[in-house]
């Protein structure tokens, strides 16, 4: 089973990303920097699902120390600037995500990248 971290803030975006993919997919959640550094190295997921305002440390900062790059990476964040964009290409991010945005559409990309790894 794929297993997907996901370090959010917001506890009503946090529920229903779990509610819509723990059905499919081992899924964990953190809501701090250094919590998600953890589990990023600890759990090796196949994808993380990361706010890029995440108190303590943020999500960039997070990506650029980390050990373990996960193969997809969704970054949510609520600004975006080309410094952002760059950053986050540098730093293998497989697509980002302005705040507000549907769940569904979250779920429907991370599918979209998950079902294109190797199994």
């Amino acid at each position: 089973m794929k297993i997907i971290l996901i370090a959010e803030t917001s506890p009503m975006i946090t529920a229903a990303l779990v509610d819509a993919l723990s059905d499919r997919y081992e899924v964990h959640t953190c809501a701090d920097g250094s919590t998600a550094l953890g589990c990023l190295e600890q759990l090796r997921p196949d994808a993380l699902i990361i706010n890029l305002a995440l108190p303590d440390i943020n999500g960039l900062t997070i990506l650029a120390r980390t050990a373990y790059t996960p193969p997809v990476i969704l970054t949510l964040t609520d600004f975006v600037s080309n410094e952002v964009i760059q950053q986050t290409a540098k730093l293998g991010v497989s697509y980002i995500f302005l705040i507000p945005c549907s769940t569904n559409a979250i779920v429907a990309r991370l599918e979209e990248m998950i079902g294109l790894l190797p199994i």
